[in-house]
């Protein structure tokens, strides 16, 4: 291939990688373009997981080899991983007998790995993946191969980061409109089961999980609130799990995120032996801040290893802090609540015993004051029907006397009807609010017109209030 000739197939792939920032997009034009070009029969693309150092099959064209896209290759292993902790290209005719060759890969598809050709991918400095081409179709590959492949790994390493950066400006805008949505939904909830739904929900659009568990701190236990995931039967809800020798328990104690990629028996924690039993291996478990204070710790689990990312760790923790302070406003809802159904409790127990003391003042003065003035009355009168004519101011003092009792008589049954209408007994609320206009309106000079219906018998607290 000739300088014009090269220069044109450069240009050409430089449009093709800088056309679009979608990254697998981008990851498989790359390798069909310097597949073709080379005249190689495979080629692989692999990105570095900076979580865990291994290198992952993100593009592979080759026969019957979609299936490597996804797997990982341990740190340092094959010739791809000496190429990524060397940063240097490597140039193979007869790979089975290179030392640093894994075999395993062949052993997954089948084929049989001859010629091959590795080729670091830079950017700024840092080492983000290899691209890797097997068994040129005409003979092994060679210098000018090698120095094409360089030329395009640079030209890649740059719209791969493009396409990572617009990827991860996506992720984050759409982070944060869901964490937006997520405020509002638990802000304006004051049920608590209406969180933890909300929460879970949410949860699920940002984070890929098979557990989710919500827990409380109290004293030296944590109590699980709220759990979703398969087999909830092996982690009963409220078990008094010990502080010291749980997930949830460290991060409380210490207020931070506790990050684990591969959960391997045994962990150090009692509480992640019923999360291993249902397949769990990797975790991710933030504390719960209210107020400056931990008041509990919000788990995540899946079973894939590597599931949850640092990166990932600051919306994890927003969404933490959320979900705390809307379980703190749900509980001070709540003590609002119990305290306003008590103080209903005490006045209608106060109301009663208001009403009781009434009856029995009303019965008091109509059964016993009232029997006595009737008897005193009776005891006037006939005191001056025996008087002789001739003790005509005796007379006149009885008079007044039995006059006086005639009207204390009139204001105790006022009284007495005042604190308890005895028709409220006999005859029901209806006739005794008609009862009672109609004595407001003898006394006063006002036309009252009341029109009630009859009503089922009701208890004292509803007659009197």
């Amino acid at each position: 291939m000739d300088k014009p000739q090269l220069q044109a197939v450069l240009n050409n792939a430089g449009r093709m990688l800088t056309s679009t920032l979608d990254l697998n997009a981008v990851l498989e034009q790359l390798i069909v373009e310097i597949k073709t070009l080379l005249g190689a029969t495979g080629g692989s693309v692999f990105l570095l997981d900076g979580n865990s150092d291994k290198l992952v099959f993100v593009a592979v064209v080759a026969p019957d080899a979609q299936k490597l896209v996804g797997q990982r290759l341990p740190p340092g292993s094959g010739i791809a991983g000496w190429t990524l902790q060397h940063r240097q290209a490597v140039l193979v005719d007869d790979a089975q007998n290179d030392p640093r060759f894994y075999n395993q890969i062949d052993s997954l598809t089948g084929l049989t790995t001859h010629s091959l050709l590795a080729v670091p991918l830079i950017f700024k400095e840092r080492a983000i993946g290899v691209i890797e081409l097997i068994n040129k179709a005409e003979g092994p590959f060679n210098q000018q191969d090698q120095e094409i492949l360089e030329t395009l790994a640079g030209s890649a390493a740059i719209a791969i980061e493009n396409a990572r950066l617009y990827d991860e400006l996506e992720r984050r805008a759409e982070q944060l409109s869901i964490l937006h949505e997520l405020d509002r939904a638990v802000a304006t909830s004051l049920r608590v089961s209406d969180i933890f739904h909300s929460f879970s929900l949410h949860t699920a659009r940002l984070f890929p999980y098979d557990w989710l568990s919500i827990s409380q701190l109290e004293g030296e236990e944590i109590h699980v609130l709220h759990t979703i995931g398969e087999d909830k039967q092996l982690i009963s809800l409220n078990p008094g799990i010990s502080r010291k020798n749980s997930a949830a328990g460290w991060a409380i104690s210490r207020g931070q995120p506790l990050l684990r990629h591969h959960l391997v028996n045994p962990t150090g924690f009692a509480s992640d032996e019923p999360l291993l039993a249902l397949g769990i291996r990797s975790s991710l478990v933030m504390p719960l801040r209210v107020k400056g204070q931990i008041s509990g710790a919000w788990e995540l689990g899946s079973r894939q290893i590597g599931a949850f990312r640092a990166d990932d760790l600051d919306v994890a923790q927003s969404m933490a802090d959320q979900l705390a302070i809307a379980l703190e406003n749900a509980r001070l809802f709540e003590q609002v609540r119990a305290g306003r159904e008590q103080l209903r409790l005490l006045t209608q127990q106060v109301v009663s015993a208001q009403e009781e003391e009434r009856r029995r003042l009303s019965h008091e003065l109509h059964d016993e004051a009232g029997q006595m003035l009737t008897a005193l009355k009776i005891s006037l009168d006939l005191i001056q029907t025996d008087l002789p004519p001739e003790s005509s101011a005796i007379h006149t003092m009885i008079g007044e006397a039995s006059e006086l009792t005639d009207m204390t008589m009139d204001r105790l049954r006022a009284l007495a009807r005042n604190l308890r209408p005895p028709a409220l007994e006999t005859a029901g609320l209806n006739p005794t609010l008609e009862g009672l206009c109609r004595e407001f309106a003898r006394r006063v000079p006002t036309a009252v017109q009341y029109a009630g219906v009859e009503l089922p018998a009701t208890p004292d607290m509803v007659n009197i209030c």
